[in-house]
């Protein structure tokens, strides 16, 4: 696009300057000049003045024809690179439309420390029976209980014991009816977070799953079609918006979801991080594509690139669809505990 551009601008160059060479001698306007008027060989300057007349109408000729069939390439050039900007960007919009999130009901640092919790547990349970498999080959039972106190790995419950508190005391009036005594109480209590950790379980695997995929997701076509943008008028305000609202947008959150790939493929292959620690790295990376309102969570980062993509067309066309206009509530994901109560409260109010 750079060589269509530089044709273009040479082109358009020598046009004017033909175009002025020419006038300047066809109507004399160099009679206003003291050098040319009092020259003193008229025979000369007469000679000259009709050579320099065929030469700059020559220029101007081939260049104003040039510059015609340039700007045409130069319009087509545009037009391609910006489709190609749009095209990368929307391949990537593809890659992101895939992931998976995870909302719990109850508050996030219950459900992260709820399962570190049990994934503590879980590791404490493996480790001591390696334990005990070890302390079959010490003959002295002293030793044997000496080296189990040392190493034996306790369960921890702190945090599902807030879990069920939390649980107990947003369970509504009516249900809690239901359980009349301590017993009944703590079962339900117990099938309800046992419920619970498996869903947040499965749901926090297949969001990390959903960003392992970013494995094989490349920038660098949207890098070559950027590098492509080189324009003849307002060529730095488009690129800048370009690349603050478009390019730079998508590589960094590409580079932010690589950088924790490494942990979430370890944590599969066993030997990662405690699944509180995971949590909070799918929430840091969640926190920058979704936002939410008081009913329900969208996917931001979807509607705002999905927003300078079409800003991308409207500077390749001059004008877009507005059926390509993106609107919010499309990119809806879920909503939230108690929004249909709250919006049949609002139209009661109406």
């Amino acid at each position: 696009m750079t060589s269509k551009k530089s044709t273009v601008i040479i082109s358009a160059a020598l046009t004017v300057l033909g175009v002025a060479v020419f006038t300047f001698l066809q109507f004399r306007m160099y009679r206003y000049f003291y050098f040319f008027d009092n020259y003193p060989n008229r025979e000369l300057l007469s000679i000259w003045k009709g050579y320099a007349i065929t030469i700059s109408s020559g220029i101007f000729t081939s260049a104003f024809v040039t510059f015609l069939i340039a700007r045409g390439d130069y319009f087509y050039e545009r037009r391609k690179s910006l489709e190609n900007i749009y095209l990368e960007s929307e391949e990537l919009q593809r890659a992101f439309a895939k992931i998976n999130y995870i909302f719990p009901d109850e508050p996030k640092e219950l459900v992260r420390d709820l399962l570190g919790e049990i994934d503590g547990n879980e590791r404490h349970e493996e480790q001591n029976k390696n334990l005990q498999e070890q302390l079959k080959n010490i003959e002295a039972p002293d030793k044997a209980k000496e080296i189990h106190d040392a190493f034996y790995l306790q369960d921890k419950h702190d945090a599902q014991i807030k879990f069920k508190e939390y649980l107990w005391e947003h369970t509504k009036d009516d249900m809690k009816e239901f359980f009349t005594t301590p017993e009944s109480k703590e079962e339900y209590l117990d099938k309800e977070c046992k419920m619970k950790i498996e869903k947040y379980s499965q749901e926090l695997d297949d969001v990390m799953k959903s960003y392992i995929t970013f494995k094989e997701v490349r920038t660098k076509e949207l890098t070559a079609a950027y590098g492509g943008l080189d324009f003849v008028f307002a060529n730095k305000s488009i690129r800048q918006h370009i690349f603050e609202k478009l390019y730079e947008k998508q590589t960094k959150q590409v580079k932010k979801i690589k950088n924790r790939i490494y942990y979430f493929e370890s944590y599969f292959s066993g030997n990662g991080a405690n699944k509180s620690l995971l949590f909070d790295w799918v929430w840091e990376l969640q926190s920058s594509l979704v936002s939410e309102d008081e009913n329900a969570y969208y996917r931001q980062y979807l509607y705002d690139v999905d927003s300078e993509i079409v800003q991308v067309l409207i500077y390749a066309y001059g004008k877009v669809n507005p059926e390509e206009i993106p609107d919010k509530k499309h990119y809806l994901i879920t909503t939230k505990p108690g929004w249909m109560e709250r919006m049949m409260q609002v139209q009661s109010e109406e």
